[in-house]
């Protein structure tokens, strides 16, 4: 039990997280008042109030309360305006008391400017905790001034002569005791010899016997000795007793320190919060805002009108241009971009990937590809779309696909196109055994270039592969493309949206974009006619 100072009260699991009270009469119950450990004048074993614990203890979303509760270790009472400050990436907050008496659990919930107004969590996502600091205004311990002590320790027991000298009085350790003030037997034990000086420091039981009988009552302190230990306290309470001295010619026992220590005065004072309480606060999360619903602008589209999805999240959020998200269809996704947004709870995806270009449905559109060529073509050399395979000849016979080679590049690519679609020329231009191109058609395009395009509309044409063995000219790419079958059913899927949103509050923190599979069928899906 002697332990148990107010440094360091008893932990007492019955009573959860709260601790007992320091009093004057021991620890008690922090509710009911029950002494629970009696300790005779506890509040002079040591210093003053301190904190050993901190919480947030109100709302955890925006708008509710804020809330801070500082518990100490004994009851203070707090004077209007006292202030502790949290802090966050947003901005610190300096959050005020309103006077509370002769508690143990000081709250800290008003606002800076006139300490009477609820202070309420901002607009924003953040994280609040407490650093060490020094909570502003004035506190006071309920339990009164705090008296100054000190500790003796003895390994053995001391030898004949030795002294103990407490605020200028002399104690003198004899083997036989002669009658002087201030001498004292030695004991068979240490913790004799330190009972014996107890009691001539209190002038106690034992005057003649266990100490002179011509010792004086010490003016300034008291004593009790506790196993191998003295503990001396100030008569007086307050800071007073930090100045009275503590000194010894003992070779098996010394003081703690060279003066009383601990002594506090009954008047108002800030409060430390240590690093170690600082570090133990569960950090108060507010959290970015999330989706809180998905929406198509319509139920029913035509190929080619516009198209939008709204996002709607639970707080304002900023939004970077760029950002996307996904539409499912029945043929190719879409991919729906936004333009930059601010401070805004509806986030709109409508554009194509430049930001700015309405996004629209996609429209059944044939694929295509485009052959140049920078000089004539030489005899055998070819050209194949898909399976069917051209071939450029001085001379023309008659084989299927066989391409009379013209006077120049320009003329060439005119019976390579008359030959695809079977125009006039067939035995002069190509061979009047060629058949028409099954997938494709051909056109004269600018300069000496020729347009392939499939003559069915839909993805299906970029497969159509386009190879030749021209010295002097070549296909854009080895298949045709921009070939789009447009879809019949539009609807959204669980994804991640990609890009930057952000909590418009607190910029600093990316808001959680998760669209849950929950809420993307919640949208629906919308259907697609030509």
């Amino acid at each position: 039990m002697s332990q148990w100072n107010l440094d360091n009260p008893p932990l007492l699991a019955y009573l959860g997280n709260k601790k007992p009270v320091a009093t004057k009469r021991g620890w008690e119950h922090p509710d009911t008042g029950e002494l629970l450990v009696a300790i005779s004048n506890l509040v002079s074993k040591a210093g003053a109030s301190n904190i050993i614990k901190i919480m947030f203890s109100g709302g955890d979303e925006r708008g509710e309360n804020l809330t801070a509760t500082v518990y100490f270790n004994e009851r203070v009472t707090v004077g209007a305006g006292s202030t502790l400050v949290v802090t966050s990436e947003g901005g610190n907050i300096t959050l005020k008391a309103a006077a509370q008496s002769n508690v143990q659990e000081v709250v800290y919930n008003k606002q800076n400017g006139d300490g009477t107004t609820q202070e309420v969590i901002p607009d924003r996502a953040d994280t609040y905790t407490v650093e060490a600091q020094t909570i502003g205004g004035t506190i006071t311990d309920a339990i009164g001034a705090v008296a100054a002590s000190g500790t003796l320790t003895l390994t053995d027991v001391p030898s004949n002569n030795e002294t103990v000298v407490i605020d200028s009085k002399t104690y003198t350790f004899k083997t036989t005791l002669t009658n002087t003030d201030g001498y004292v037997l030695i004991g068979a034990t240490k913790e004799l010899c330190l009972d014996n000086l107890a009691a001539a420091i209190n002038l106690g039981a034992g005057a003649g016997t266990l100490y002179a009988a011509a010792t004086t009552v010490h003016s300034t302190v008291t004593a009790s000795g506790i196993d191998a230990t003295l503990v001396v306290t100030a008569k007086t309470a307050g800071t007073a007793g930090n100045s009275l001295s503590t000194t010894d010619t003992l070779a098996n026992g010394s003081w703690g320190a060279s003066t009383l220590a601990g002594g506090a005065a009954a008047t108002s004072s800030s409060r430390a919060i240590s690093a170690p309480v600082a570090g133990a606060v569960t950090s108060l999360v507010i959290p970015p805002g999330s989706v809180e619903s998905v929406e198509l602008d319509e139920s029913a589209y035509t190929q080619g009108d516009n198209i939008t999805v709204t996002v709607t999240m639970t707080e304002a959020v900023d939004v970077t241009a760029g950002a996307s998200i996904v539409l499912t269809t029945d043929s190719a996704d879409l991919t729906l971009y936004a333009a930059a947004q601010s401070d805004v709870t509806e986030v709109v995806f409508n554009k194509q990937s430049d930001n700015s270009t309405a996004a629209v449905v996609p429209t059944d559109t044939a694929a295509s590809g485009i052959l140049t060529l920078s000089g004539n073509a030489t005899n055998g050399q070819t050209v194949t779309i898909g399976t069917k395979v051209y071939t450029f000849q001085d001379t023309l016979t008659n084989v299927n696909g066989n391409v009379k080679i013209g006077a120049a590049a320009t003329n060439t690519i005119d019976n390579l196109i008359a030959a695809i679609n079977l125009d006039a020329g067939a035995g002069t231009l190509y061979a009047a055994a060629t058949t028409a191109h099954p997938t494709v058609e051909a056109s004269a395009g600018s300069g000496d270039t020729m347009n392939v395009t499939a003559i069915d509309t839909g993805s299906a044409g970029n497969s159509i592969a386009t190879t030749e063995t021209l010295s002097s000219g070549s296909f854009a790419s080895a298949t045709l493309t921009g070939g789009i079958t447009a879809p019949t059913t539009l609807f959204i899927e669980g994804q991640d949206i990609d890009g930057d949103i952000v909590d418009h509050g607190n910029n600093s923190v990316a808001a959680d974009v998760e669209i849950s599979d929950e809420l993307a069928s919640e949208a629906g899906e919308a259907e697609v006619t030509a």
